[in-house]
């Protein structure tokens, strides 16, 4: 369960979740690592910070 988010005891999700977590500030710092990350290299079309950071933000 390493590098999850609980958020109880017996769930790791729920509806609108995430905005308790992630805050809008978050964003910049998320988009950067995710395309810093050495799995990125591998995914099947080249993407930006900024795809990465719209695709965040549509979460919040």
């Amino acid at each position: 369960m390493a590098n999850r988010f609980v958020l109880n005891e017996t769930s790791y999700h729920g509806k609108g979740a995430i905005k308790e977590i992630v805050k809008e500030e978050d964003l910049d710092f998320l988009s950067e690592s995710a395309l810093a990350d050495a799995c990125c290299p591998g995914n099947p079309r080249d993407t930006s910070v900024e795809e990465i950071k719209a695709l965040y933000r549509s979460l919040l």
